[in-house]
């Protein structure tokens, strides 16, 4: 019911702010003004259908999920599981190695080893001797995200990071990512600096580094998250 002139000057506001609006009884109230900051919103539950609120904090809010890191070693493939209503994730990837030289090292989602990753961007490879085919380029699906690529010698380890959104949505999943493998004392270790896609409509509930070569022997993997 519309708040006749009549009704409504029929009371008289009392605080500076105060509103004159309708309420559930077909009658004007009074709704007494916020405090400093709040909002006016609709609340079905109010007798005006009204509410002052206090809007959230905005930005994000990042935590590291697994605490001390998780070791990566003993496996060809880690998981890092236990991510549930999380938009955003960052992986941190700290000297990881393979007992086999010029492994790949890749990021996966949800453990889903099929082609759902579109990455895009420069790759850069460091052989013995310079050629046009150093630099290459990441065009489109793959089995994972490509995070870098040890040398030709075992020793050699993967720096890199992936930083996900959209993870607790069901559309796609968006990514951007950089690493590097380390000579170790041989040639041949690939620079990716990419940025993609993850095409799945489920929520992100875990992530794997994955060895292509081998199992992995030596480092560790980070993971903070943020809702």
């Amino acid at each position: 019911m519309a708040i006749t002139k009549a009704t409504a000057s029929s009371i008289a506001p009392a605080v500076k702010g105060d509103l004159v609006v309708g309420s559930a009884t077909n009658d004007a109230a009074v709704l007494a003004v916020g405090t400093n900051g709040q909002v006016l919103t609709a609340d079905s539950t109010a007798t005006t259908g009204l509410a002052y609120t206090t809007i959230s904090a905005g930005g994000a809010n990042w935590s590291l999920l697994n605490s001390g890191g998780t070791a990566l070693t003993g496996a060809q493939t880690i998981t890092v599981s236990g991510i549930s209503g999380k938009d955003q994730i960052m992986v941190l990837v700290q000297g990881a190695s393979s007992a086999s030289a010029s492994s790949y090292i890749y990021l996966r989602l949800n453990t889903d080893t099929a082609s759902n990753y579109y990455q895009y961007g420069p790759n850069m490879t460091a052989p013995s001797s310079y050629s046009v085919n150093s630099f290459e380029a990441f065009t489109g699906q793959d089995t994972g995200v490509v995070i870098g690529r040890m040398s030709s010698n075992a020793a050699s380890n993967v720096f890199g990071y992936a930083l996900l959104s959209g993870c607790n949505a069901s559309g796609q999943k968006i990514f951007n990512s950089a690493g590097t493998g380390r000579p170790g004392g041989g040639n041949g270790q690939e620079v990716a600096v990419t940025g993609g896609y993850y095409d799945s409509s489920s929520t992100i509930s875990s992530i794997s580094l994955f060895s292509s070569t081998g199992n992995f022997d030596a480092g560790t993997v980070f993971v903070y998250t943020s809702a």
